[in-house]
């Protein structure tokens, strides 16, 4: 919301054994690195979608 102060950076990691919540900059900081690396590598939306669209058409071929 406007004018509230922004939340602190956290990890949530589900697994079988159960859910770990890591809100420590020392415990976040591998994965922040990793979502900016996974950021500067993904594909855009638009490319995202143009790719599944031709994988759909040649699954129904």
């Amino acid at each position: 919301m406007a004018g509230e102060p922004p939340e602190p950076p956290e990890v949530f990691i589900d697994g079988v054994p159960g859910a770990l919540r890591l809100q420590r900059e020392g415990d976040i900081g591998h994965y922040l690195a990793a979502n900016d690396e996974l950021s500067q590598i993904a594909m855009s939306e638009n490319a995202s979608r143009a790719i599944l669209s031709e994988i759909a058409e040649d699954y129904r071929a």
